[in-house]
Parts: structure tokens; C-alpha cells; sequence
């Protein structure tokens, strides 16, 4: 008996027991989305709208700023792509929010907020900070796809860029995912792309590199959205990482179990973000500028074996604070020690001080 075609809002698995939910999805052309039996489907009677995407974009910061500027560059009628684009963010003062003011876009600050069922083809989430609601995203013709900087399902959540630095990945990228109600970068993956990291970045840097590459894949999904749909992979949830957001407490350096890597790659990670703290004599120290570790610092600064990790050394050759970790050796330029200053006016206001000859940088206030 031949099956019978299936018409929208009816549950797949009622119909077609015999066959799997993935392979109905992709042969009536069923965009997973709405619930049945713990997984979501919603079914489209077309997978691309012809007169050009009407989309809301949910962004806020410098990373969302290149997906928006795609989508706007795209509005442009000889390109016939984007047809709209309308905007919620946190706030007009957003680097979102300014660009939506100087072109003119519709936006909206207030969330959560309401949207009319079919108004827009798409929603399109970047970096935005907000989970989306279920009423939200259902309002939406195409769903809703978000634009995420890691290879997921490592480093979901609110911190990819910073947590891909600070545990040394080599190698990270950005997805491009179905946004599904209730949970954080769950949905199935329509385009990924890899991106090798260069040595010694910032997270300042890949951040700007990522954003690149996210509107990039963004575009390639509207302008390809039928074969993205049928050639999704749904993610691994056993293989998930989470990236939870950063507080000021994640940049004190615990000395006594840091390696001088680890040490780096925490600058780099919070670079822009956070300095490194530490205590020295019951107060904060923030320490700037932190050099690059070579292999120099055992040659200057002799071995560490008998040198309590958290020592501050300070080198007058390079005029450099080294402070001693579990392994080596990690130079700053300056400090913010009670006010700012360099490493040589530290080292002359406290460490030639006969006084302090045994304080030592801590991870916790004594």
C-alpha cells in the first residue's frame, strides 16, 4: 500500500511507524523543529520564500555587527536575497544597535518581545544573550538558525571564544545551527566550517576571524536553504562541552598549579576582557602586558625548582616582573598595584623593600 502524502502539522511517527523520523523529515522535505517524542519537527510547504528572506535579526555585539552588515548589504535589490530586516538588541547604545540606527533599520531594545505569527520568514540569532522562547521561534515561517563561534557540540553556551583559548584548542570554527526551545546551541547543524587558530591569538582575534567566517556561512544558508535542510547533521550530545559564561573570578591565577602555558593562554582567552589578578599583601594586583614566554626566563632567571611558585622576580636587564609558576617563569610589562605603574616602580616601591622580601603573589586574599 502506498503511503499517502503528508500533510502539515500531522505527527510523522503516527503515519509512518515503520519509518524513521530522519528519513521522513527528508523526504516530505520536514524541517526538524516542533515536538513529537522528545525531538521537534515543523513541516514547510516550500523550504525558500521568492521575493527575498523577511528576517528579524537578534544581536547585540561586534561579532553579531558582520552577520547584520551581510544581511544588510544583501537588501540591495540586484541581489534579491534579503528582502527586510528588522532588529532586537539589548540596547541602541549595542554596536548593533548603532548600525541600526545609522541604516535605518527597524529595531526593537524591550525583551522579551512580541512577535506576529508570519510576519517574517526567518529569525536570525547572533550572539544575542537571550534564550528564545518556543512562541517566539514558532512564529517564525522558516524557524529560527543561529549563527554560533565553535565547531558544536563543543563549547556550547555563552563563552566559545574565551573557553577555545583558555583550554588550548588548536583547532575551533563556527556552526550555523536550528535554534530548538528551552536549551542553548542543541539544534541540528546546517553548515560548519573549521578554522585552524593561529599562534598565540587573542580572543580579540579569532573573535573578529569567526565573525567573518559566521556571516559568511549565514549568507551560504539563505542563498542554499532547501539543501542545507535536507543535509543537516543532527549533534552528539554525549560529545558536548559547555563554555558557561566568565566572571572576574576566572582571572586569578592560581600560581602553585599553573603550567607558564596555562598562565598564557588565560591572558589571551580574557584579553579585553579581564586582566590577571592576584594578591600581594592582602590587596589586588592586576598584572598588564604580559609577555610572551621563551625560553629566555630559565637562562635569565636560573632554575625554579627551589623558588616558591608565586615569587616576584624582577629582571633590570629587560625590565620585566616575573612571577613564578608551577613550571617556569610569566613577565609583565606593568601592574595595577593600588595605582598604575610599571614593573620597574613596582619593583622600586615594594620588592627592594627588606619588609617584603618574603611576600609571594597569591590566588586568594590571606
Amino acid at each position: 500500500m502506498n503511503a499517502p502524502r503528508c500533510p502539515a502539522g500531522i505527527l510523522l511517527t503516527t503515519i509512518y511507524k515503520h519509518l524513521s523520523v530522519r528519513r521522513l523529515c527528508r523526504k516530505h522535505e520536514l524541517v526538524y523543529y516542533g515536538t513529537v517524542t522528545g525531538r521537534h519537527y515543523r513541516s514547510y510547504s516550500s523550504l525558500h520564500p521568492t521575493s527575498g528572506w523577511k528576517i528579524c535579526f537578534f544581536g547585540t555585539d561586534d561579532f553579531a555587527l558582520s552577520s547584520l552588515q551581510a544581511l544588510s548589504r544583501n537588501r540591495i535589490p540586484e541581489h534579491q536575497l534579503v528582502h527586510c530586516v528588522d532588529v532586537v538588541t539589548s540596547s541602541q547604545n549595542s554596536a548593533v544597535g548603532e548600525f541600526s540606527n545609522e541604516h535605518g533599520l527597524s529595531m526593537e531594545t524591550s525583551w522579551p518581545v512580541n512577535i506576529e505569527k508570519d510576519k517574517y520568514d526567518i529569525g536570525v540569532v547572533v550572539s544575542f544573550g537571550h534564550l528564545i522562547p518556543e512562541r517566539i521561534i514558532t512564529a517564525f515561517k522558516y524557524g529560527v538558525v543561529n549563527v554560533h563561534p565553535s565547531l558544536l557540540p563543543r563549547w556550547r553556551g555563552a563563552a566559545p571564544i574565551v573557553h577555545t583559548i583558555l583550554h588550548g584548542d588548536r583547532l575551533t570554527g563556527v556552526s550555523v545551527t536550528e535554534i530548538l526551545p528551552k536549551r542553548f546551541d542543541i539544534g541540528p547543524v546546517l553548515l560548519q566550517e573549521k578554522y585552524a587558530i593561529p599562534k598565540n591569538y587573542t580572543s580579540v582575534e579569532l573573535r573578529r576571524d569567526l565573525a567573518e567566517i559566521g556571516a559568511k556561512l549565514l549568507m551560504n544558508v539563505l542563498s542554499d536553504f532547501e539543501r542545507v535542510q535536507k543535509s543537516k547533521v543532527f549533534q552528539n550530545h554525549d560529545g558536548a562541552t559547555h563554555a558557561h559564561k566568565i566572571s572576574v573570578n576566572i582571572s586569578y591565577v592560581d600560581w602553585q598549579n599553573s603550567k607558564v602555558c596555562d598562565v598564557w593562554a588565560k591572558y589571551r582567552a580574557l584579553y579585553s576582557i579581564f586582566d590577571l589578578r592576584s594578591y600581594y599583601k592582602n590587596h589586588i594586583i592586576r598584572l598588564l602586558n604580559i609577555v610572551e614566554p621563551t625560553n629566555e626566563e630559565i637562562v635569565i632567571l636560573g632554575n625554579v625548582k627551589d623558588i616558591r611558585e608565586g615569587t616576584p622576580v624582577f629582571c633590570k636587564t629587560k625590565k620585566i616582573l616575573y612571577v613564578r609558576c608551577k613550571d617556569g617563569w610569566i613577565g609583565c610589562q606593568e601592574v595595577v598595584y593600588k595605582k598604575k605603574m610599571s614593573a620597574l616602580a613596582f619593583y622600586n616601591g615594594y620588592l627592594t623593600k627588606a619588609e617584603n622580601a618574603e611576600e609571594i603573589f597569591t590566588s586568594i586574599n590571606s
